[in-house]
């Protein structure tokens, strides 16, 4: 074997945190072209249902969305329960 030891909790920890990453980046790369497609704004709860994706997956999505600046993702009201939806303008 070549390389350092190193704790098999540091592998596991490493492992996951690759693992979350690439799980986040998906429905990120989907959310713009599905609100996209929409003439109204989406709630989160319909983003989810439609891509099928955990509650914690979707927020986690949309918050880097909306504080990214070139996604295009924006909230708009009205309020849905007590949220903003989500709108991707195309103006």
């Amino acid at each position: 074997m070549v390389g350092d030891a190193r704790p098999a909790m540091d592998v596991r920890a490493e492992k996951r945190t690759s693992s979350d990453v690439s799980k986040i980046k998906t429905p990120a790369l989907a959310i713009p072209g599905l609100l996209d497609q929409q003439v109204e704004p989406m709630s989160r709860v319909g983003v989810r249902q439609v891509l099928r994706a955990s509650d914690a997956l979707v927020r986690t999505a949309v918050t880097q969305l909306l504080a990214d600046e070139t996604s295009g993702v924006v909230e708009v009201a009205p309020k849905v329960r007590r949220w903003f939806q989500l709108w991707y303008p195309t103006w």
